[in-house]
């Protein structure tokens, strides 16, 4: 939940400071250049988030350095868990020994990268295609902001929710969820004069994710009892590729092309969860 919140204030930031194309699914970087909704802001307005943003981040440097207590400290109390004292390529070795010899960690593989693919095309395809292109980016943080909102809330009360449907039903939930939402981006041709439509796709999109986000990783650590930093390294690993993913086909294809290709990673990443849980299950 703390960690999605930086979503808010992120977005609110800029949007406070920031006093009809081909758009939505029909969207192509190519035609950014010549649409007045995409006029850059000035070069004041710029520097002013730099430096905003790179003050918060030296805050946060100064906080975690000076606020967090150290591994070491864990350690000398032989406690067990995320703390044991293994660093650097250690981590990585045991990262990728765990991969290798737990087949029901790769499982989870396509979904993670998916969970960082979806990710980077709502912060860098969503936020372009659909509200920029059709509304303006004065107007893309107040959106992102609800979005962040729903996402943090949701992470900290989907727990009640999975107490009583249990994972499974959860995760069903959010792929249905999901694939509603991508027919939506399918079929919706955005424009101002429905804004409200703008928050819709972003609330029901920040739950889904925060059930994707909290359930997957809490996964991670089921599968490896006493093994938490491998196993949540590998899940660091692969969001961060699907990431890269993201960000990478964003300039290089059309929005509806990149709906595809989210589509059909969601489909291989849920089949294979299937067989995981279907594994599991057999094995209890």
């Amino acid at each position: 939940m703390s960690c999605q919140m930086a979503q808010v204030w992120g977005n609110l930031i800029p949007s406070v400071e920031f006093v009809q194309t081909n758009c939505g699914i029909y969207f192509c970087q190519s035609v950014a250049a010549q649409d007045p909704n995409f006029k850059r802001p000035s070069d004041d307005t710029v520097l002013f988030l730099v430096f905003t943003f790179l003050i918060i981040l030296l805050l946060a440097t100064v906080l975690v350095t000076y606020g967090i207590d150290s591994l070491g400290r864990y350690c000398e109390e032989n406690q067990e868990g995320n703390s044991t004292g293994v660093y650097g390529l250690e981590i990585m070795r045991d990262m990728f020994k765990l991969l290798c010899l737990d087949r029901k960690l790769i499982l989870l593989v396509p979904i993670t990268v998916w969970l960082g693919l979806q990710q980077a095309f709502m912060n860098a395809d969503f936020t372009a295609s659909y509200i920029s292109c059709a509304w303006g980016i004065r107007d893309v943080g107040y959106v992102m902001a609800t979005y962040g909102i729903t996402n943090a809330f949701s992470s900290l009360a989907i727990r009640w929710l999975v107490k009583i449907t249990g994972r499974v039903p959860a995760i069903v939930l959010a792929f249905l969820m999901h694939l509603g939402i991508f027919a939506t981006l399918y079929l919706w041709h955005p424009n101002s004069s429905n804004r409200m439509m703008f928050f819709i796709v972003t609330i029901v999109w920040g739950l889904a994710d925060a059930i994707w986000v909290v359930q997957i990783i809490s996964l991670y650590g089921i599968l490896c009892p006493g093994k938490e930093e491998a196993a949540f390294s590998n899940y660091d690993l692969w969001l961060s590729l699907g990431f890269i993913g993201g960000f990478t086909i964003s300039s290089m294809l059309c929005t509806d092309l990149k709906v595809y290709v989210m589509l059909g990673f969601l489909l291989v990443g849920m089949a294979a969860y299937i067989v995981l849980e279907w594994q599991r299950r057999l094995h209890k």
